[in-house]
């Protein structure tokens, strides 16, 4: 819509997967040329660059999952885009549109505690009370699953559903499987002989040597960490814990990547998972 009224875009996440699912999606870092691990607000943005000249020419900028967003991160890119044009508004006067749930995982600190986590989100900016804050009314990812499973999802993200202990109890729907691999990914025919056709490419016999290959059409199937699934959905969700998770968000993250709870498969030691939550930042 944005683009149908001339608006020149870019869209950025902070981290590379993130980016990658957007239109003309960038990570943040590289945007705003962002010293990483850096807590000063410094920037490699040089005035003539042509990387300058272009982010001089953008309008709106659309920051997707906010919430893994630094304070240092944000006040970083506003002193960048003041400075661009030497201009006295904030962010050089140009519309910024973030989106995100706190609920999910904030800025990774090496060793951080509560306190530091808290401190470096973007909440507690003093850019940040500048944003008109809207709200969704409906989860888009799971829009379609059953009112329980929703219920279940916002209790986990919110610590409702922690007990004293601050652990939550598995709904009976949710499997906790002995073989995570072979339950989630195992397929129709399980357990069956099955016939895997092979396929000889093609071979050019205008080569002067002699060349074939054989492939097998079998699906590579990959592991990731909670952090790096953040911004995703995926059609089956096979979640393996063998500790517990020890930062705010990671519960829920986890178990929002699958769209409805037909498509979350676990393997834990415990029906009880650990669920960590700042309620002071959601």
């Amino acid at each position: 819509m944005l683009s149908s009224m001339n608006k020149n875009v870019q869209c950025t996440a902070w981290t590379g997967i993130a980016s990658t699912l957007l239109s003309n999606g960038r990570t943040s870092a590289s945007l705003f040329k962002l010293k990483i691990g850096n807590d000063s607000k410094t920037s490699n943005h040089s005035k003539g660059s042509n990387e300058t000249k272009k982010l001089k020419e953008v309008d709106v900028i659309i920051w997707d999952e906010c919430s893994m967003i630094s304070k240092t991160a944000l006040e970083t890119a506003d002193f960048v885009l003041r400075d661009l044009p030497d201009s006295p508004f904030s962010f050089g006067g140009k519309r910024i549109v973030l989106g995100g749930d706190f609920r999910q995982i904030l800025p990774v600190i090496r060793r951080g505690t509560k306190t530091d986590l808290t401190n470096n989100c973007i909440k507690n900016s003093y850019l940040w009370n500048q944003f008109q804050k809207f709200s969704l009314l409906d989860n888009m990812r799971i829009i379609n699953a059953d009112a329980n499973w929703i219920k279940f999802l916002l209790d986990v993200g919110d610590g409702v559903a922690n007990d004293y202990e601050d652990r939550v109890t598995l709904l009976e729907s949710l499997p906790v499987l002995e073989d995570l691999v072979d339950d989630v990914f195992g397929g129709s025919n399980k357990g069956k002989d099955t016939f895997v056709p092979r396929i000889t490419c093609y071979e050019d016999k205008n080569l002067p040597f002699h060349l074939k290959r054989t492939q097998f059409p079998v699906k590579l199937a990959f592991a990731i960490s909670i952090n790096k699934a953040q911004g995703q959905s995926f059609g089956r969700v096979g979640l393996y814990l063998p500790e517990d998770v020890f930062v705010h968000g990671q519960t829920y993250v986890a178990f929002s990547r699958a769209r409805s709870k037909n498509e979350l498969f676990i393997k834990s030691t415990s029906e009880r998972l650990f669920n960590v939550v700042y309620k002071e930042i959601i």
